[in-house]
């Protein structure tokens, strides 16, 4: 699975066309990657770093799917609504719809 994580300018608008790309497994690999990136989130535990993260974009607690795998794939769905990453083309993705969640996920 490859995502990109978009650059964010100053005022906190995501840029569509610069970021870093991520490359994993699968989701929760890919969610792991995004924890360990700076030793401040690096030390929480994965529910615990998307909890936060989603807190902080939606602006509320964020519940979660209790499996792990499903919990990543849900925190990468909702990232990727708010313009925050992007589904790069990969063999892997996520087990969704993708053209039902994101229209441009297709082209």
């Amino acid at each position: 699975m490859k995502i990109l994580i978009r650059a964010m300018t100053p005022d906190g608008v995501p840029v569509p066309e610069a970021g870093d790309a991520l490359n994993a497994a699968d989701a929760l690999a890919v969610v792991e990657q995004m924890r360990a990136q700076t030793p401040f989130t690096a030390r929480l535990g994965t529910r615990d770093y998307m909890v936060g993260v989603l807190a902080g974009v939606e602006g509320r607690a964020a519940p979660l799917p209790d499996n792990p795998t499903e919990a990543a794939n849900d925190f990468l769905i909702r990232l990727a609504k708010q313009g925050l990453i992007a589904f790069l083309p990969d063999d892997k993705g996520i087990a969704a719809d993708l053209e039902e969640v994101l229209p441009c996920a297709a082209k």
